[in-house]
């Protein structure tokens, strides 16, 4: 543990968080992994070291996000989540175990591990290389060989703690969150296949049955996903972007609460206002004047799913809605269920 290991290891970890803050559950355990490794003096002072490192390369980023937004945390982060918390407690009792049982809805849904979503790898088969790499852990621990498995485990609590993080706390989970699943899935399943001693024949002869598996449905899965869409409800977003540009005069601004396809396809100012890349959005979603602001915005025309304008953020409106809001026209004619149709609408002044 050089003084120069540790601060390229603590400048890489920053960089990492840059990308993507959560990812600070991949960084606390491989830390004290590496504390575990060598905890003497020499250990801790290259603890100390990439600490130090990694604050020089986030805090320049965080003053920012304190001294421009009022919050460390980036808007993207905390958005989706407010809207998504704040909708459950208008709806709940209040009670703790009603707040229990929905976050484990979240964390037991059985499309997100049966599809692999939170395993990171295809459907059912990650599932099933998940519960074999458990069965052979626990082998490779009754037979004394550890080693391989306590530098394996941090990737595994990582890809855990994500899961968890994202289902149980902020109740929305997406498949890129969970990329440390399928990096800790490939490890432990090329580790287990190489360690000649760490299991027995059966259990390698499982593995070899897996990986074929993995191969096969991964192609399959990819050949569904190609066809269908892994967001197939995009089709109309496309539909929608084309409507916009046929239809709304050049220098009219446009809004939505799923701004993104549209904005690429289209000549025309978008404004986001769900608030994950605009936080004048959120703030006033927080203040639930959302449509006060579309106004001071200067928003002629408002683009969206029925469930996206009613659904999750009617509340969140205020004063002016739905009266302010003159249907047009069906942006893409066919609907998708149960997103609903996506229209166009017209706001009043």
């Amino acid at each position: 543990p050089s003084a120069w290991r540790a601060a390229t290891w603590g400048g890489t970890v920053g960089l990492m968080l840059l990308a993507r803050t959560d990812y600070v559950l991949l960084a606390i355990p491989l830390g004290f992994y590496l504390l575990v490794r060598r905890h003497d003096a020499a250990g801790w002072r290259a603890a100390v070291i990439a600490v130090a490192v990694c604050g020089l390369v986030l805090s320049p980023w965080l003053m920012w996000n304190q001294a421009r937004f009022g919050s460390f945390m980036q808007v993207s982060g905390v958005a989706v989540p407010y809207v998504s918390h704040q909708r459950y407690a208008l709806g709940s009792d209040g009670s703790l175990w009603g707040l229990v049982r929905h976050s484990l809805g979240h964390l037991f849904n059985p499309v997100g591990w049966l599809r692999g979503d939170f395993v990171g790898g295809p459907p059912f088969a990650g599932l099933l290389g998940w519960l074999l790499l458990v069965v052979m852990a626990r082998l490779a621990w009754l037979r004394g060989e550890r080693e391989w498995l306590v530098d394996w485990l941090p990737m595994a609590v990582a890809a855990l703690g994500l899961v968890l993080v994202h289902t149980l706390i902020r109740w929305y989970p997406r498949i890129w969150y969970f990329m440390a699943s399928a990096q800790a899935l490939a490890v432990g399943v090329g580790v287990g296949w190489v360690k000649k001693g760490a299991v027995g024949a059966g259990v390698r002869r499982a593995l070899a049955a897996v990986s074929a598996t993995l191969a096969i449905v991964g192609l399959l899965a990819w050949w569904y996903i190609w066809h269908t869409g892994l967001y197939p409800w995009q089709s109309q977003m496309f539909e929608a972007a084309g409507w916009i540009e046929r239809n709304v005069p050049p220098d009219e601004v446009v809004g939505s609460l799923n701004a993104g396809i549209y904005a690429y396809y289209s000549d025309h100012v978008l404004v986001n206002l769900d608030g994950v890349v605009n936080p004048e959005a959120f703030a006033a979603i927080r203040r639930r004047r959302l449509f006060a602001y579309m106004v001071e915005r200067g928003i002629g025309y408002f683009v969206d799913f029925d469930y996206a304008l009613e659904g999750e953020y009617g509340y969140f409106m205020g004063p002016g809605y739905p009266e302010g809001l003159t249907y047009v026209a069906d942006a893409a004619p066919i609907p998708y269920q149960p997103l609903g149709t996506i229209r166009a609408y017209r706001v009043r002044k």
